[in-house]
């Protein structure tokens, strides 16, 4: 499959990658803590480029499920913003796709390297080569040279193929962890 790069900041449409769209992380590396904020998987989908993943270096991976399974035309990461070692960028990665299980039926839809301090590097299918998804594997291979490796963000864009998700019903009364 042939995928060419897009110009720097193209921001076609929704991504569908975000946490306000849908999407869950259902794996994430052994030493991410999802509830730290200050490095949890969970700033790779959050809509901003000020909050990172940091983890230990080597090759990990991500495993996101989609809210729909979504025909994707282009990939984008950014890899400039709240990290204070520009050198843990992630470089090397891999990037899967299923429709059959967040485990099974994955194929390789794109790989490359990426920028040192660069938002919106983006990756574009062909209209007539572009990959279905309902699961995406992400797997980083290794970084720019620091202990620890990090990016601030993992977007993906096209259009929803399902309108399937439901939100079920949050009325109620809710106390917070303080007690709110």
């Amino acid at each position: 499959m042939s995928v060419q790069a897009a110009p720097n900041g193209d921001s076609d449409g929704t991504d569908f990658f975000s946490f306000a769209a849908g999407t869950q992380i259902l794996e994430a590396p052994e030493d991410a803590d999802m509830a730290f904020m200050a490095s949890s998987p969970l700033n790779l989908i959050d809509d901003s480029t000020v909050t990172d993943w940091t983890g230990e270096g080597g090759e990990v991976s991500f495993v996101f499920e989609l809210a729909e399974t979504t025909e994707l035309s282009r990939i984008a990461f950014d890899t400039d913003g709240a990290m204070s070692h520009v050198d843990s960028a992630i470089k090397d990665f891999v990037v899967e796709v299923s429709e059959t299980s967040p485990t099974k039926g994955y194929q390789e839809i794109l790989s490359g390297s990426l920028k040192m301090k660069k938002n919106g590097q983006s990756f574009s299918f062909k209209p007539e080569e572009r990959p279905v998804a309902k699961w995406v594997r992400l797997t980083v291979l290794n970084n720019h040279g620091n202990d620890y490796q990090g990016f601030t963000g993992f977007h993906g864009y096209g259009k929803q193929l399902t309108q399937e998700a439901t939100l079920p019903d949050l009325t109620g009364k809710y106390d917070g962890a303080s007690g709110w």
